[in-house]
């Protein structure tokens, strides 16, 4: 399927966009004795805050939620097949149950996701991003940003709008301090879980 041209734009932008913010982290550390790690981390988190910046520039304002009072008691009203249809990209296959649930994991690169309960009503779903420089490299970590949008989008638009909001702006996880931060939105408990250097988690669970 062909780009659009605000896809395409897009894309230029977030290119550009790299490129300026690696080559502002590479000067601004050079002669103050930053380990290769620090700067990898600040690299990730100056990359993660512009393409965040770009997903909410192009995202529409206003949506359509669920309010919490028509919600399934533990679920979170999404079906397993409304996120594996967005996640292309993975392979999600049947783990062992846990608690008693249905468990299906698919993992691409720095990316985890998991998915509990039934096919037609999960009662929880996350996905983490490894940021761990022994096992993933900065490309595959800002890759799985996107991810993680697209994650949160499928569930729903204001959570992705909620989750960027919170690891840029409210929570910059370029201040690289650890944090734990959650919400409700349509019925659903958002958690953000940051620790720096190792994983940035978002779990969604219902909210009643």
């Amino acid at each position: 399927m062909a780009l659009t041209d605000q896809e395409k734009r897009k894309i230029e932008e977030e290119e550009r966009a790299r490129v300026e913010a690696r080559k502002k982290i590479e000067k601004e550390s050079k002669g103050i004795g930053c380990g290769t790690i620090l700067v990898g981390i600040l690299v990730f988190g100056l990359l993660m805050m512009v393409v965040v910046g770009l997903i909410i520039k192009i995202s529409p304002s206003t949506y359509n939620s669920t309010p919490t009072s028509m919600m399934s008691s533990g679920k979170i009203d999404v079906s397993r097949e409304q996120i594996i249809n967005t996640m292309v990209n993975y392979n999600f296959s049947q783990k062992e149950t846990l608690n008693g649930q249905e468990n299906y994991m698919a993992q691409n690169k720095a990316i985890k996701i998991q998915l509990l309960g039934l096919e037609d009503n999960l009662s929880s779903a996350s996905i983490t991003d490894i940021l761990r420089e022994s096992e993933t490299t900065l490309e595959e970590r800002m890759s799985g940003l996107t991810d993680m949008i697209n994650f949160a989008k499928s569930i729903d638009p204001n959570a992705s709008t909620w989750f960027a909001k919170t690891i840029t702006n409210d929570h910059p996880i370029g201040d690289l301090k650890p944090y734990e931060v959650s919400n409700v939105i349509s019925g659903r408990k958002l958690t953000v879980i940051f620790t720096p250097g190792d994983s940035l988690t978002l779990g969604i669970t219902p909210a009643n």
